[in-house]
């Protein structure tokens, strides 16, 4: 099973960045000082990049919407390698961004030019909570697909923008691809521009030069994108068809050559073999059985068994809050876990022990995140609790028992799961 990152962010929109930093005075003739804290941010300033491939020259349009009405504000030049500075002042709520202009089809090593009137443009949206300082922003087919769904979204008529789908849909199409889809700026796809970007960045931009040779066209990227729309509007994900076709399409850039990437394989992107995997979110909750209703428990261990089709990531530090987040109070603690694969079925296997040394409540008592495979539903068997011990019940903790010990004569507790 391959091991797949997780999300950890919680929603894509752009938040507030809430900086707080105390400056010291240098002490004075009294010897004393005081700490001064910077005040929050008093303007936005988006710092961006427009790609497809990369573009040359064009301009970026920012709107401000308020339902279905879109309001032109202002107009800002494309600069080099497709970058563009949008000074937003002290505005809030929804902002959206157009892009047309010129840029080369990796692909096809050919000029193409989005056209206002002729084409659709390339578009980006993002919620403002309050003025948020300097903001990374990209426009790209990706942005341009969460556009889509947060319209897809919407009841009204005609389909309008709203805070919520704003984030549900930024939030979906992040998870489907392992990095944030608006705050991660692609840069030119050549090995000089690639050896100081970050991971996701990497995957961002060669991802692009995938979509790029899917449809070296803006009706051929139109059609691309109506088609992803349309599955994730109706499965909520894309279709491993989807993802296939994207990653033998990006194979087939880094055989060609036009490629200068440095890379030759898609195995070789850094968290490409994460791209169309999508989180589940596992409720995990605790119920006592009756024939034990005052047993305390100080230790709940249990597993989660997957399907094939399922996993966790296998190279964090787990446990973390990124995979296991605890709903309860603070005493109770995530003292062990590991992700290990079973012997018979050869399913990956995630193994967790909590404990509170007040006693483990009843409830709701933790979420888990499993990554999912394009186009799976889970099922009510694709994730099975099983083994489930708790001390101070039994005489002896037995840590991660094998699956095929059915000793649960003396579980006195129950794990019910939901997802």
């Amino acid at each position: 099973m391959i091991s797949r990152r997780f999300f950890t962010t919680a929603a894509t929109t752009i938040a507030i960045l809430l900086a707080t930093m105390t400056l010291l005075s240098g002490c004075g003739g009294g010897g004393s000082s005081s700490g001064v804290a910077n005040p929050l941010p008093t303007a936005t300033t988006l710092v961006g990049t427009v790609a497809k491939g990369t573009f040359s020259s064009g301009y970026v349009e920012t709107y401000y919407v308020s339902g279905s009405i879109e309001v032109l504000q202002r107009t800002t030049t494309i600069g080099s390698g497709g970058t563009f500075t949008l000074d937003l002042g002290t505005h809030t709520g929804i902002v959206l961004l157009k892009a047309y202009g010129t840029y080369t089809n990796e692909a096809t090593n050919s000029t193409v030019t989005l056209t206002k009137g002729v084409d659709a443009p390339l578009r980006t949206v993002l919620y403002l909570s309050a003025p948020s300082g300097t903001i990374p922003v990209a426009i790209t087919p990706l942005t341009e697909l969460a556009v889509r769904n947060a319209l897809a979204r919407s009841t009204a008529v005609p389909a309008a923008l709203t805070q919520e789908n704003i984030i549900a849909a930024n939030a979906l199409v992040s998870d489907i691809f392992p990095f944030d889809v608006v705050s991660t700026r692609p840069v030119a796809p050549d090995a000089l521009s690639l050896s100081s970007a970050t991971d996701a960045q990497k995957c961002y931009t060669l991802l692009l030069c995938g979509i790029s040779q899917l449809a070296p066209t803006p009706t051929l990227l139109d059609n691309l994108l109506a088609s992803y729309a349309a599955n994730l509007t109706s499965y909520g994900r894309l279709l491993a068809a989807d993802i296939t076709n994207l990653t033998t399409a990006t194979q087939t850039f880094l055989s060609s050559a036009y490629n200068h990437s440095g890379y030759t394989t898609t195995g070789q992107i850094p968290l490409f073999p994460e791209v169309g995997y999508y989180t589940t979110l596992v409720t995990i909750t605790t119920v006592k059985n009756s024939s034990a209703a005052s047993a305390t428990a100080n230790m709940i261990q249990f597993s989660l068994l997957l399907d094939a089709n399922l996993t966790v990531d296998n190279t964090a530090n787990i446990p973390n809050s990124g995979v296991i987040t605890l709903l309860t109070a603070a005493q109770t603690t995530t003292t062990a876990a590991n992700l290990t694969t079973d012997a018979t079925t050869l399913q990956p296997v995630l193994n967790i022990a909590l404990n509170n040394s007040s006693g483990i409540a009843v409830g709701a008592l933790a979420t888990v995140k499993i990554k999912t495979a394009p186009s799976f539903i889970p099922g009510p068997f694709s994730i099975l609790v099983t083994h489930l011990y708790q001390s101070g019940i039994e005489q002896t903790l037995i840590p991660y028992a094998s699956l095929n010990d059915a000793n649960t004569t003396t579980v006195d507790w129950s794990i019910q799961r939901t997802y």
